[in-house]
């Protein structure tokens, strides 16, 4: 019970931990696209002052010593051309105001994205049990099979496809061998798969059979974690039935590295047992 309640403190901060630095990082990089230097030399400055002054008569930039003196049949002709310079200059000012309230309205559209996603992602933790799903009355296998060996030196799992993942949703995932001997099905929360899809907590249990009616012989529990982040990396704790009570075997921790796709195997005593490697693009 205290090390259940440990686990899920933990998970907690580490889920919270990850979400304030996801935060934090998005709205950093949208300020520093957003923000504006007016005092910078840069291209776009540059390119709108040259426009700018293109579209300003040659009159603005004319000396008021060189300006011819007014005749006396149109007294208000210097007055006119300035009231047209000045409608220039604020025609050419709009779009810069217009450009910068459409850059407000993408930051703000992007960060009600990010807040609603990690909301999402949120309340899908909150849903979590943060313990292996129990198995099913009359189910558990004796432990003589348990012990055994059901698949030999080579195992070849072939998933099971079901027709809902067509239309788009996920659904529970099922594994079966090629000779029929083992067959894996999945116990998760439907909302988390729809909404948090490989983050999600789920229970795997192994059958001694081609169906999910056959004796379980193994249980692996992944707890809720947060894909492709530094903190809340994915974990498998796996058990197996032995009488009344489930006895662990081990665990697999994948670690965060840059550019490798490797799994790390630990015994029950938390002894490193194997570490599994592969290539970053991978087919399927």
């Amino acid at each position: 019970m205290v090390a259940s309640m440990v686990r899920s403190v933990r998970r907690w901060a580490q889920v919270t931990m990850a979400v304030l630095a996801i935060t934090a990082v998005a709205t950093v990089v949208a300020l520093c696209v957003l923000r504006r230097h007016p005092e910078a030399s840069s291209a776009a400055a540059i390119h709108e002052t040259l426009q700018l002054e293109a579209a300003l008569p040659i009159s603005a930039y004319t000396p008021v010593s060189t300006l011819p003196p007014p005749t006396t049949s149109s007294p208000l002709l210097p007055l006119a051309s300035t009231t047209k310079a000045a409608s220039n200059i604020e025609d050419n000012d709009a779009p810069v105001r217009g450009g910068l309230f459409h850059r407000l309205l993408r930051f703000i559209a992007l960060t009600i994205c990010m807040i609603f996603i990690i909301c999402i992602q949120l309340c899908c933790y909150l849903r979590s049990s943060h313990e292996p799903a129990d198995i099913e009355e009359g189910l558990k296998a004796d432990p003589v099979i348990v012990q055994g060996d059901l698949w030999g030196p080579r195992l070849l799992l072939t998933q099971v496809m079901k027709f809902i993942e067509l239309c788009g949703f996920e659904a529970r995932n099922a594994y079966v061998s090629g000779d029929g001997n083992f067959y894996i099905d999945e116990r998760s929360d439907c909302p988390q798969r729809c909404c948090a899809s490989v983050n999600r907590e789920l229970t795997l249990f192994g059958h001694a059979g081609p169906s999910e009616e056959a004796p379980v012989v193994l249980r692996m529990f992944k707890p809720y974690h947060l894909q492709g982040c530094c903190f809340c990396r994915p974990e498998m704790h796996i058990d197996v039935p032995m009488g009344n009570k489930m006895v662990d075997v081990g665990r697999i921790e994948d670690p965060c590295r840059c550019c490798v796709v490797n799994q790390l195997v630990f015994g029950s005593n938390e002894q490193l047992r194997y570490e599994v490697t592969g290539p970053v693009c991978q087919c399927g």
